[in-house]
């Protein structure tokens, strides 16, 4: 049930892509990308669709290309490239040199990098401008920000249906202000190094964003790319010099840091060759109650971002959670506990331990390190909204007026 869940979207995602958490999140990793040094690059397609996922499912490499609706003159041109050592901008400029019609971009202020056509500037792309009139936390990308842009003419295509909203659905933090959709979806990759977008405008004036992930599931055989250690050196430890070990992956994702915390998420996801042995494992190596419980919302982050629909799922985390819930002293941990019986009231739908826990007061100290986390969980299901609407808890940040506009997306407006 646990790759049902997940696998089916990234199938989707596979057949389309073939076929054609921070606004002010640390962009030194995007930014150091065409720096990144590459060994044994051997790399042959057919069309420069099939050349540009090449390069970022095998090397982890995260551009957005944007391509005309007219075929472009190089569309079916063949891509070669190989070399020993290279850095990524010698792949890049290769691509370039393929395709002579296309260039890149490397935005100023987040560092995502842009292929698009030499004869449509960067700046004159997606320039639709939109206005957020509140800063805006945990936003769900697909359905809180991407399905908001249908008034301009974008439309957000081919991830329709709860398995993809489990992908797509990752949550993403907007600041109040004046931004143009462009610089949105560089946001958006801010918040989530496996995920990308193809973009095009149809000759009707419409312009569809089909959000993707970097990398592709082929089953269990994924190589690890040359992305996964300079994005752990980037944003959770700058002195590593390996992947890290499962107790210190699970020490980052137990983290009281929000941003080495959400990082080491990050990483878990873009590790798809051993995401799902991965998950299981780092739960059983949890030895301490803290960090088992922040292991277990991680998995919970990748296998069920979203409400379930049909049949409850039965999953490991919901075994030790529960059983935690029942056993456990939670002294100094009230807010981590209201966080898990959270979790387990929107995966299971049994709301025993929430109801619990919804009559214990918790201060602005108790909740702080959670606080994020129960917004994230609260935009993404209506069931755990509603139920804790009903409970009224006195959770200091989450009184009812703050839960209801958890539910709300229409934050956008015209400037």
């Amino acid at each position: 049930m646990r790759k049902e869940l997940f696998l089916l979207g990234i199938v989707f995602l596979i057949t389309f892509s073939l076929a054609g958490e921070n606004a002010e999140c640390n962009s030194r990793w995007d930014k150091g990308l065409p720096q990144l040094k590459l060994q044994n690059v051997h790399i042959q397609a057919s069309s420069l669709k099939e050349a540009w996922q090449n390069i970022s499912d095998r090397f982890g490499i995260r551009t957005i290309i944007f391509v005309r609706w007219q075929q472009p003159a190089s569309e079916n041109t063949k891509f070669k490239f190989d070399s020993d050592k290279c850095a990524v901008s010698e792949v890049l400029m290769a691509f370039e040199k393929a395709y002579s019609d296309y260039t890149q971009m490397q935005d100023d202020k987040t560092g995502i990098i842009w292929l698009h056509p030499q004869a449509i500037p960067y700046d004159t792309i997606l320039t639709n401008r939109i206005r957020v009139g509140k800063d805006a936390d945990a936003l769900p990308m697909q359905t809180g920000i991407l399905e908001m842009f249908r008034p301009l003419k974008i439309w957000s295509g081919g991830s329709d249906g709860p398995v993809a909203l489990n992908t797509f659905n990752n949550p993403v933090n907007l600041h109040a202000g004046s931004y143009c959709v462009r610089d949105i979806l560089n946001v958006c990759c801010l918040a989530n190094p496996n995920r990308t977008f193809f973009v095009t405008q149809a000759h009707n004036g419409v312009w569809v964003i089909y959000p993707l992930t970097v990398i592709l599931f082929h089953g269990e055989n994924h190589q690890l790319t040359p992305a996964l250690l300079s994005y752990w050196q980037s944003e959770i430890d700058s002195t590593a010099q390996d992947l890290p070990t499962d107790n210190q992956l699970i020490n980052a994702l137990s983290s009281n840091d929000l941003q080495i915390r959400s990082a080491a998420r990050n990483y878990v996801e873009l590790d798809i060759s051993e995401l799902f042995s991965k998950l299981g494992g780092l739960l059983s190596k949890s030895d301490t109650l803290e960090k088992s419980m922040w292991v277990a919302i991680a998995n919970l982050n990748v296998v069920a971002c979203t409400d379930p629909e049909g049949p409850i799922l039965h999953l490991p985390e919901m075994d030790k959670m529960e059983k935690a819930l029942k056993e456990e002293d939670w002294s100094g941990n009230t807010g981590l506990k209201a966080l898990v019986a959270m979790e387990v009231a929107r995966v299971t739908r049994d709301t025993t331990f929430l109801e619990q826990v919804a009559k214990q007061p918790l201060s602005v100290s108790a909740i702080a390190n959670v606080k994020p986390d129960i917004i994230r969980t609260l935009r993404v299901s209506s069931y755990l909204r509603d139920k804790l609407l009903e409970l009224g808890p006195q959770w200091a940040g989450f009184s009812k007026a703050e839960i209801q506009a958890l539910g709300q997306t229409n934050i956008f407006s015209l400037p």
